[in-house]
């Protein structure tokens, strides 16, 4: 691969007088003539290299990752991520997205910032962005990496979703293909309130419970109450349902709150199907609750009454419903 036009990121600190590294020092220099406006949005080239604590681990990588959009020796754009070592062709729509990152972490604000502290956990160690637009201007910083910054998990999103979308799920941790062995749903809305969950005849109550044979199906209304023996095919169905809908892949990837700064998302009622509200007080009206147990022993449990989540997995919601609803009709 021929050299790019931006380098990728070589990183060290050293003292401006004697060129000599400085140990456990910080290096701080400002590019004045580096501009906080860049006037094109059309990128050609991108480099970004940060610890990401919010997203998947790839095996050996300590969740470093290092992405690049660049051309190879043919000429080709080519998007890649050293850890995972995906590599596919890049098209415009995966730059767009970059750039809407860009934008809407305002990152033009760090452009020529150089600040990097020396002896720091790997995680805080000197991480940074290069980018090139079409019209010659750049958009260039290296910082002590945070690890829980927006601009860089948004960052992770676009390539993880834009390589999968093209075939690869190097990015996503291995889909749990495992069946589930118990599922639970309620929702309340107005006044009217819905739950199916699955229940053990003997113990009479809507723990989670293994043996499909000894169990029921039950529907729970304000007006009725109905039973029906599980269908063979249920929990594999449920299975399809959630797999198609990412609610795993969703769960795990939530669990981190920027507005506390915690991970307490899920305690707040966040679950990454819709987007976060940073003042989103409780509906007063709606509500929705899912647990499920899978095989392998993961869980999945949501519970929420935030309107931006209930909104954002309402697709998932009427899946569920009109799935049940088939099943207590026949």
């Amino acid at each position: 691969m021929k050299q790019s036009i931006l380098s990728p990121f070589r990183f060290s600190l050293r003292n401006e007088e004697d060129n000599e590294v400085i140990d456990g020092g910080n290096t701080v220099f400002v590019d004045e003539e580096a501009p906080k406006e860049i006037h094109s949005g059309v990128i050609i080239e991108y480099h970004a290299d940060f610890y990401c604590a919010t997203r998947w681990r790839i095996p050996d990588s300590m969740e470093w990752f290092h992405f690049s959009v660049a051309r190879n020796r043919d000429g080709i754009l080519i998007a890649s991520e050293t850890g995972s070592r995906l590599e596919y062709p890049a098209d415009q729509e995966l730059l767009n997205r970059l750039q809407k990152v860009i934008a809407g972490n305002d990152l033009v604000k760090k452009n020529g910032l150089h600040d990097v502290t020396a002896g720091l956990a790997p995680e805080y160690a000197a991480g940074g962005l290069n980018v090139i637009y079409d019209s010659g201007e750049t958009l260039r910083f290296t910082t002590d990496n945070d690890p829980y910054a927006l601009w860089s998990e948004e960052t992770y999103d676009v390539f993880a979703d834009w390589f999968a979308e093209h075939g690869m799920n190097g990015l996503y941790p291995d889909e749990d293909h495992s069946p589930i062995l118990s599922f639970w749903m309620e929702e309340r809305e107005n006044g009217r309130e819905l739950s199916f969950f699955t229940q053990s005849e003997n113990t009479k109550n809507s723990h989670p419970v293994l043996e499909m044979e000894r169990c029921d199906l039950k529907k729970e209304t304000v007006e009725e109450e109905k039973r029906i023996p599980i269908p063979k095919d249920y929990f594999q169905r449920i299975t399809a349902i959630l797999s198609a809908f990412h609610v795993a892949r969703a769960y795990d990837f939530s669990t981190y709150s920027h507005t506390s700064g915690s991970f307490r998302n899920h305690e707040d009622g966040y679950f990454g199907m819709g987007p976060h509200s940073e003042k989103e007080e409780d509906s007063k009206d709606r509500f929705f609750l899912l647990h499920a147990l899978y095989e392998s022993g993961k869980r999945i449990h949501i519970e929420t009454r935030k309107e931006s989540e209930l909104n954002g997995m309402k697709d998932l919601t009427d899946t569920l419903k009109d799935f049940h609803a088939s099943l207590f009709s026949r």
